[in-house]
C-alpha cells in the first residue's frame, strides 16, 4: 500500500512540474544575447536571435543573427512587444549576456531590476555590461569579428582577457542584484565600447562602470579596474604587469601574474578608519623590450620592488577613484559591519560621508618565480 502511495505521490509531482511555460521547439527562437536602454522616456528592449536556418557545413560568415528591437512604457511592456516582430516565442532562458544602455545607468537602473530579479526565465547567471557612451541597441547592432553572433564575440572577450591580460572581473546579474539589495557595497561593470577601426566598427571593453545605488556616478580606467581587480576577495590567477626597466625608462618589462591574495582588515584608531590591504602575488619575468640582462639574482629584488610599486599604484588610483565618486565599491561597509558591528550600527547612517575620508595603508609582497626559456635577455649582436 505504502508503495502504491509513493508512486501516485510521483506522478502528481511529475504532472505539477509540467508548468505552462513549456513551449515546442518548433515554435520558439533563441536569443543569445540581450540588451535595454531608456529613451525619451521609454525601454527599448533588443535582442540578437540565432540564425534557426544556418546549414550545418555553413561558416560564420554564412549565418545571419537577426537583430530587432521593441520599445514600451517598462521592460515587461517592451519585452512582449518583440512578438509585434517575431514569429515564434523568445526562450530567455538561453540569454549569455545583458547589456544595459549608458543612460539607462545614469538615470535609473532599477527600471529593470524588479523584473531581471522576478523574472523565472532570466537565468541569474547571465554576464552583464553596460554600453559606454552608446547604447546596447548599437552594440548589440555591431558587426562581429571571428564569430557569428556578437552576443558570443563579448563572451568570448572579457573570458579571454581575465587569462591573458586580466584587467575586468566578469560580473554575472545574481552579483549585480546582490550588490544593490545589500548595504554597505557597490555595483561595478565592465564596460563595452564603440570604437572605429578605418571603416568598421568594433565593440570593444572599455573601464568599469561605477554605481551609487540605483545610477551609474562615473567609470574606472582600463589601469584603475586592474586595481580593483586585485582588491577582490577571491584568489586571481592570471594577468599581466608591465613596469618600466629599473635602470633604463625608455624599456619596459612585462611579468605574468601565478598568483594573488588580498587581504584587508580596518583599523580603528581614535575613532579613525584605516584599511590596511596586504597583497601577496608572485609571477613569471616575461620578457623586457630592451636594456641589459635584468635576469640576475641582483635585479631580481630591484623588479620586485618595481611591480610592488606598480601594483600599489593601480590600486591607490582605484581607491581614490571610487572615494571621489563616493561609491563603496570594495564592501568596506560590509566588512566593517562583519568585524566592527558596533562602530557600523553608529557610523553607517552617515556612511556617504565616512567612506570617502577613509584613510588606507597598501602594502605588496611580489616575487619572481621563474623566467621560462632562458636564463639570460637576449643580446644583439654588436
Amino acid at each position: 500500500m505504502r508503495k502504491l502511495l509513493l508512486k501516485i505521490m510521483l506522478c502528481f509531482c511529475c504532472l505539477t512540474l509540467l508548468g505552462c511555460q513549456n513551449q515546442e521547439v518548433e515554435d520558439t527562437m533563441i536569443p543569445l544575447g540581450v540588451g535595454f536602454d531608456l529613451k525619451d522616456g521609454s525601454i527599448i528592449a533588443t535582442v540578437e536571435l540565432a540564425d534557426p536556418v544556418a546549414p550545418e557545413n555553413s561558416t560564420s560568415r554564412d549565418i545571419k543573427p537577426t537583430i530587432t528591437s521593441a520599445s514600451g512604457t517598462t521592460i515587461g511592456e517592451a519585452s512582449r512587444n518583440l512578438s509585434l516582430y517575431l514569429p515564434k516565442i523568445p526562450l530567455w532562458s538561453h540569454s549569455n549576456i545583458l547589456i544595459l544602455g549608458e543612460e539607462l545607468c545614469q538615470t535609473d537602473m532599477s527600471l529593470v531590476v524588479d523584473y531581471l530579479s522576478r523574472n523565472p526565465s532570466i537565468r541569474h547567471n547571465v554576464l552583464v555590461l553596460v554600453a559606454s557612451e552608446t547604447s546596447a541597441q548599437k552594440i548589440l547592432n555591431v558587426k562581429p569579428f571571428f564569430e557569428p553572433y556578437i552576443s558570443m564575440l563579448l563572451i568570448g572577450s572579457i573570458e579571454n582577457q581575465e587569462k591573458q591580460i586580466g584587467i575586468y572581473e566578469k560580473v554575472t546579474l545574481s552579483t549585480l542584484l546582490q550588490k544593490l539589495n545589500a548595504p554597505g557595497v557597490e555595483p561595478v561593470l565592465p564596460q563595452v565600447k564603440i570604437i572605429k577601426q578605418g571603416e568598421q566598427e568594433k565593440a570593444q571593453l572599455s573601464g568599469m562602470s561605477v554605481f551609487k545605488r540605483e545610477k551609474s556616478v562615473g567609470e574606472l580606467t582600463p589601469y584603475e579596474s586592474q586595481g580593483f581587480r586585485f582588491l577582490g576577495k577571491k584568489e586571481i590567477s592570471s594577468g599581466l604587469i608591465v613596469i618600466s626597466n629599473p635602470y633604463d625608462p625608455r624599456y619596459y618589462v612585462t611579468l605574468e601574474l601565478l598568483n594573488s591574495h588580498c587581504n584587508i582588515k580596518p583599523v580603528i584608531t581614535d575613532n579613525n578608519i584605516t584599511m590596511q590591504i596586504n597583497i601577496v602575488a608572485e609571477g613569471n619575468f616575461y620578457e623586457q623590450s630592451g636594456g641589459e640582462n635584468l635576469l640576475t639574482l641582483e635585479n631580481y629584488a630591484l623588479i620586485e620592488n618595481q611591480t610592488n610599486s606598480e601594483i600599489a599604484n593601480m590600486i591607490s588610483s582605484c581607491i581614490d577613484k571610487a572615494q571621489l565618486l563616493n561609491s563603496d565599491i570594495f564592501g568596506w561597509g560590509q566588512l566593517l559591519s562583519e568585524q566592527e558591528s558596533a562602530l557600523w550600527a553608529q557610523i553607517s547612517p552617515n556612511w556617504d560621508a565616512v567612506f570617502p575620508v577613509i584613510k588606507n595603508q597598501i602594502q605588496v609582497t611580489f616575487k619572481v618565480r621563474r623566467s621560462y626559456l632562458t636564463r639570460n635577455s637576449f643580446v644583439f649582436r654588436d
